[in-house]
C-alpha cells in the first residue's frame, strides 16, 4: 500500500509539473520553450493543413459523398440456406456544407438495376423525398418556413385525419432543439475566442514564472522511432521540487481574483445555458459565485503550500520535448520523476512526423529500491514502401507482452489483411483498401474466427471527394394535401412496396 500511494503522489507531482510547463510553452520568448511552440504548431499544420486523409474528408464534407455498399446476397447466403441471390443494398450520404445542402439516397439493386430507391434531398428550405420504385417520378416535400402552422393545418396535425399523434408543442420543441445546435456551436466558438485572448493576456506572466524557476538546455540528440535512430533537437526542463512548489503558489496567486478567469468562466456559463432548458437555468450558479468557489479553493492551495513544499522536498523533474531536425515537429515527449531511489520514467513517441508515422508509442517504466515495472503500448510500421505497408500493434505488462494486431496492406492491388487478439483468440479479416485520387474505399470481403471463415461478398464503406449530389426539383407539398389524395398516395405506396417485395421473393 505504502508504494501504491507514492507512485500516486509522484504522478501527481509529474501531472502538476506537466500541466505548469504545457502552459509554458504555449507561447514564449526567443527562448527554448519557442522552439518548442514552432514544433508544436508545425506538427498542427502538418496535421490540419498537409494530410491527404484531413484534406480529403474535408473535400468529402464539402462536395463529396459517404456511401456503405453491401453485398446482400452473399451475405445472406453466409447466414441462411439460400444461394445465388444477386442483390446489392446502398445507402449514400452527400454533403454541401459551404451550400447547406444534403442529400441521403438508399437503393437495392439487382444485377446492377434499381428495384427499390428513395431519395431524402434537404435544402433551400425544404425537404422533399422522390422514389421512382414507390410513386413513379412523382416527388413530395413540405417548406421549413411556417413549418409549424403548416403541420397543425395539415391533415398529419392533431385534429388532421392521419394525425400522428404530434402536439404543436412537440414539434416547437423539436424545432428548438435544432436551432439550439447553431446556438451552441456559436457559444463553444465564443468560449475559444475568449480562451484565446485571455491566454495572450496572461502568458507573460505565467513565462514569467516558468522562467524564474528550473533550468532548460537544448542540445542536438537522436530518438529510436520505429527501430530506426531518427536526429532531433532536445530541449530538456529540469526542476526541483522546491521549485515545482514556487511554480504551483505562482499560478494561483496568478489567478486568485483574476477578471481574465471571471471572463473565460462567464464564457463558459454563456455555452452550458444552451444545453439546459430554461426552466432549468435557476440550477446554474453565477459567475460571482464560481470566482467565490474558486477563490476559496486557492486560498485552501495557498495555505497549504508548505505541505505541497514539504512533499516535494526530494523530488526531481525532467521534461524533454523531442524536436525531429528534418520534420521540425514535436516527435516525442520524455517525463523523468525521481524521488530518491524512486522513479517515474513516461515516454510518448509519434513520429518522424505527424504525416510519416513509423511509431506510436507510450510506456511508463516504475522503480524503487525493491522492485522495477515495464509497461508500454506500440504501433510500429514494420515496413512502408511504394508497394507494402506491415504494421503491428503489441503490449507489454510487466513480462507479459502480446501482439494485438496487425496489418499488411498491398497498396497497388488494395488488398488488406489484418488481425486482431484478444484473449487469445484472433479475428482475421480480408479486404481492401483503395486511396485513390477522388477517393478512399475500404472494404471487408471476409472475416475468420475459430478457424471458420465467412464469404461476406463486400462491405465497403467509401468516401468520394467529388461526387454530384442529386436533385428532387419541383415537389408537391404534403402538408397542402387533403385526406383523399394522401389516401391515394399511401395506396400508391402500399402496393409499391408489394410489388418491391415480390421481386424480393423471387430470388
Amino acid at each position: 500500500m505504502a508504494k501504491i500511494k507514492l507512485l500516486t503522489r509522484i504522478s501527481s507531482a509529474a501531472l502538476a509539473a506537466l500541466t505548469a510547463l504545457t502552459f509554458a510553452s504555449c507561447g514564449s520568448k526567443k527562448t527554448a520553450m519557442e522552439t518548442v511552440e514552432a514544433a508544436a504548431d508545425k506538427s498542427y499544420t502538418q496535421l490540419t493543413e498537409k494530410s491527404d486523409l484531413v484534406n480529403k474528408l474535408e473535400k468529402v464534407a464539402n462536395d463529396g459523398s459517404i456511401e456503405l455498399k453491401m453485398d446482400v446476397g452473399t451475405l445472406l447466403q453466409a447466414f441462411a440456406p439460400v444461394s445465388g441471390l444477386d442483390l446489392t443494398a446502398s445507402i449514400k450520404g452527400y454533403s454541401d456544407a459551404d451550400g447547406g445542402r444534403s442529400a441521403l439516397r438508399a437503393d437495392i439493386l439487382s444485377g446492377g438495376t434499381s428495384i427499390a430507391d428513395l431519395l431524402l434531398y434537404m435544402a433551400d428550405n425544404s425537404i422533399s423525398v422522390s422514389s421512382n420504385a414507390l410513386f413513379g417520378n412523382d416527388v413530395y416535400g413540405f417548406s421549413t418556413d411556417n413549418f409549424l402552422s403548416a403541420f397543425n393545418n395539415s391533415q398529419f396535425g392533431e385534429d388532421g385525419y392521419f394525425s400522428l399523434g404530434i402536439s404543436a408543442e412537440d414539434i416547437s420543441a423539436a424545432i428548438d432543439s435544432v436551432d439550439n445546435y447553431a446556438v451552441r456551436a456559436e457559444k463553444v466558438t465564443a468560449l475559444e475566442e475568449t480562451v484565446n485572448d485571455v491566454w495572450d493576456g496572461l502568458k507573460d506572466d505565467v513565462y514569467a514564472l516558468i522562467e524564474d524557476n528550473g533550468t532548460n538546455t537544448t542540445s542536438d540528440a537522436t530518438l529510436s522511432v520505429g527501430g530506426k535512430d531518427v536526429k532531433t533537437t532536445d530541449v530538456n526542463f529540469t526542476y526541483t521540487g522546491d521549485q515545482i512548489a514556487d511554480i504551483i503558489k505562482g499560478a494561483l496567486e496568478l489567478a486568485k481574483d483574476n477578471d481574465d478567469v471571471k471572463e473565460i468562466l462567464d464564457a463558459m456559463l454563456e455555452m452550458m445555458k444552451s444545453y439546459y432548458p430554461s426552466e432549468e437555468m435557476y440550477d446554474l450558479p453565477a459567475v460571482d459565485e464560481l470566482m467565490d468557489t474558486i477563490n476559496g479553493a486557492i486560498d485552501e492551495g495557498l495555505d497549504s503550500i508548505d505541505d505541497i513544499r514539504e512533499d516535494l522536498a526530494d523530488f526531481k523533474f525532467s521534461f524533454t520535448m523531442h524536436i525531429g531536425k528534418s520534420s521540425k515537429e514535436l516527435i516525442g515527449l520524455t517525463v523523468d520523476i525521481s524521488e530518491n531511489a524512486n522513479s517515474v520514467v513516461m515516454k510518448a513517441v509519434f513520429g518522424p512526423s505527424v504525416n510519416d508515422i513509423d511509431e506510436i508509442s507510450f510506456s511508463v517504466d516504475y522503480k524503487d529500491e525493491y522492485e522495477s515495472h515495464e509497461m508500454w503500448i506500440k504501433y510500429i510500421v514494420t515496413e512502408d514502401t511504394n508497394d507494402t505497408y506491415r504494421a503491428e500493434l503489441s503490449y507489454n505488462m510487466d513480462g507479459d507482452k502480446a501482439d494485438l494486431a496487425e496489418i499488411e496492406w498491398n497498396k497497388k492491388s488494395g488488398e488488406l489483411d489484418a488481425s486482431v487478439t484478444f484473449e487469445g483468440e484472433t479475428v482475421s479479416i480480408k479486404g481492401k483498401l483503395l486511396n485513390e485520387k477522388d477517393s478512399i474505399t475500404l472494404a471487408v470481403n471476409s472475416v475468420t474466427a475459430q478457424g471458420v471463415t465467412v464469404d461476406v461478398g463486400e462491405i465497403a464503406l467509401i468516401l468520394s471527394t467529388n461526387d454530384t449530389m442529386p436533385t428532387n426539383g419541383a415537389y408537391t407539398d404534403i402538408l397542402a394535401m387533403d385526406e383523399y389524395a394522401i389516401s391515394d398516395l399511401l395506396n400508391e405506396i402500399s402496393e409499391s412496396a408489394q410489388d418491391i417485395v415480390s421481386v424480393l421473393g423471387m430470388y
